[in-house]
């Protein structure tokens, strides 16, 4: 038989074709089955895949290396889904063969990266009896495929071999996957997604704009997107809005027709008629509207991120993913991804309309169809999967007991404190400026000083490098610390067996990075700072720990950070934070009111206070009391002050 212009036997077997690795069993009737696999195979690993794939019950097959050549993924430098596209084989056009178009593919290891040209979505992300474990890809974005693809994990993971006795092969759960997944796809129906095509029309003018909201008045579902010019809602600009209302046609507005012809409040009636206002991470986009005029009484009901993590909380959650999970969409943002790299343009403002448009628009198609089939998927997962006895059981208010399933779960608490979110991060968190400047340069002193006393421990220069975790490796080698672990560190684990046996300079050296920590995490350096604190200063341009986030607000004369949360968003359900990071702030010991006295609260005309003896106290911002520590003003007071009178004001006769 004949492989693109290169003579073989006429008996289906392996041949090497341009180096791809190639053992063809495709009959010429029936479906047939593509094996990805990662690369050229050895005889012994050939041998049990194909007693595999014939056990299971497969007879048209053609097995396939996605790369040309030999490789070690150790060796691989580097982005692996770049390497796998660089060092692509001709596999692809197997896709369609002998007049037949491949019914699956079985992709392995790291053959899915060339499949998805991205690594949005993993192996792992389909390892579970709860959600399915395979995917369709339709066609035009990365390639044509109208097909589903069941991943498994790279064939040395299958049959892992021992050291000892690289004949024999140690079976694991993954062999155990796969061998299910092997069944799963010859199974005679699987699950497809929605093949309906999607339609992006772009509007114009202001009639074609209140036309379409008049239309779509009341309607039960909106999703909707921004592209921004930036990630800043407060110092950045909104490119265009994008909506749709079912999972077909998408409208692309450029935001200036909003802005200066249809008008915000427009837009605001029209999301306050919907019944369920959908997006990707709303509160993203909702921050930015607020800015621009949308009233803040307006939020989302819906964020398929977390619509996704409450029925997986272990795999990734974004749009990208997720239109591989969901929709027929997967990778269809790759023309704007490669126009990006092509380009170095970042900035949504200048990326021309053709893709922009098409991309946009997907965006919010692809968002509403996630949310549908999570819902269906979520139904699924409670009628057939999930026992009754497997809920927890609580009590309501009249003590019956309270059956939770995970969509009320994700109904009720985790887009039930979406609105508290959204505010918080809108409003921020207050930096009193001139408490931060001040600690700051307490702690720089402080620091100095500590440096001076394990210099003199150590017997070494102040000025030493002690951030530097290979020099400071070496000098405590040096002066005969013991190693803790397989490797020299000086991590905390370490330090606390030096503690326990007693070695000098440690305590020296934990109150060195006692302070370094909460300088560089919390009070922030800059290049005039390091320069102060006589630390070696690689990137002048970088600011660290609160400076990077610090943002005046004109309007008040305040500083704030606006943090961003992950609601419920880790494994374990819990809120996690970040720029910055709220959750690592000190609860105790001698740093941690110094930290905690950098935040302050609005300026507020009169405070009611309850002190420990009993004694409520209603005072004026300006008014003076007497404490311990003499005569404050009632904004200065701090939580260990004690009141012991207020100072009468002496009025001028």
């Amino acid at each position: 038989m004949a492989f693109f212009g290169i003579s073989s036997n006429s008996r289906p077997g392996k041949v090497i074709i341009d180096d791809m690795y190639v053992y063809d069993r495709v009959k010429d009737t029936g479906d047939y089955y593509i094996f990805l696999v990662e690369g050229k195979l050895d005889a012994l690993t050939e041998k049990r895949l194909v007693q595999d794939i014939e056990a299971a019950g497969y007879t048209s097959y053609v097995i396939l290396s996605a790369m040309n050549g030999e490789y070690n993924a150790d060796d691989i430098s580097g982005s692996k889904t770049e390497f796998s596209l660089k060092n692509k084989s001709r596999w692809n056009r197997y896709i369609n063969y002998k007049g037949k178009h491949v019914r699956a593919i079985m992709a392995f290891g790291d053959s899915l990266l060339q499949i998805n040209k991205s690594d949005d979505c993993l192996t792992n992300d389909f390892m579970a009896e709860f959600v399915r474990s395979y995917y369709y890809i339709g066609h035009g974005f990365i390639g044509n495929y109208d097909c589903h693809i069941f991943p498994v994990h790279s064939l040395s993971m299958i049959y892992h071999h021992p050291k000892e006795d690289l004949t024999k092969v140690d079976l694991n759960y993954l062999t155990q996957w796969f061998r299910e997944q092997l069944t799963r796809m010859l199974k005679p129906s699987y699950w497809t997604p929605d093949l309906s095509p999607a339609k992006v029309h772009k509007l114009t003018t202001r009639e074609e704009v209140e036309k379409l909201l008049d239309k779509h008045e009341g309607d039960e579902y909106c999703s909707f997107d921004l592209e921004t010019t930036g990630l800043s809602w407060r110092h950045d600009d909104i490119v265009c809005l994008t909506i749709c209302w079912d999972i077909n046609d998408g409208y692309f507005i450029p935001w200036e027709l909003i802005k200066r012809l249809v008008g915000v409040e427009r837009l605001a009636k029209h999301f306050r008629s919907v019944k369920h206002l959908i997006g990707c991470n709303p509160k993203f986009d909702i921050k930015f509207l607020w800015q621009n005029g949308l009233p803040r009484d307006i939020l989302p009901t819906d964020d398929t991120m977390l619509l996704c993590h409450a029925i997986h909380s272990d795999r990734s959650k974004g749009l990208k993913p997720s239109a591989f999970y969901f929709t027929y969409f997967g990778g269809y943002e790759e023309p704007l991804k490669t126009f990006r790299k092509q380009t170095g343009i970042d900035n949504y403002g200048e990326i021309p309309s053709n893709i922009l448009d098409q991309y946009a628009t997907l965006d919010v198609i692809v968002a509403l169809r996630v949310y549908f089939e999570a819902y269906k998927l979520l139904d699924e997962l409670e009628t057939k999967v999930i026992k009754d006895d497997d809920y927890d059981q609580l009590f309501d208010d009249e003590g019956n007991r309270d059956k939770w399933t995970i969509k009320r779960w994700y109904e009720q608490m985790m887009m039930g404190i979406y609105p508290a979110i959204c505010e918080a991060e809108y409003i921020g968190v207050r930096i009193d400026i001139k408490v931060l400047d001040k600690n700051r340069q307490m702690m720089i002193e402080e620091l100095k000083k500590a440096r001076e006393a394990c210099a003199k421990v150590f017997n070494t220069d102040p000025l030493f490098d002690w951030f530097s975790t290979q020099k400071l490796a070496k000098l405590l080698q040096d002066n005969g610390y013991p190693q803790v672990g397989e490797t020299f560190k000086t991590d905390d684990e370490a330090m606390i067996e030096w503690k326990r046996l007693n070695l000098k300079g440690v305590s020296e050296l934990e109150n060195l990075r006692a302070i370094w920590s909460c300088l560089n995490t919390f009070m922030g350096l800059n290049s005039e700072y390091r320069k102060q604190a006589q630390v070696k200063d690689k990137d002048p341009t970088k600011k660290t720990g609160w400076l990077e986030y610090l943002d005046y607000h004109e309007e008040d004369n305040s500083w704030r950070m606006h943090q961003l949360y992950n609601i419920m968003g880790v494994v374990s359900f819990r809120c996690s934070s970040t720029n910055p990071n709220m959750q690592n702030i000190p609860t105790r010991g001698k740093w941690a009111p110094v930290v905690k006295r950098c935040f302050t609260t609005p300026t507020c005309p009169f405070f009611e206070i309850d002190d420990d003896k009993g004694n409520h106290w209603t005072l004026k911002y300006d008014d003076k009391v007497e404490t311990q520590r003499g005569i404050v003003r009632a904004d200065e007071l701090v939580e260990t002050d004690e009141i012991i009178r207020k100072v009468a004001v002496r009025k001028s006769v």
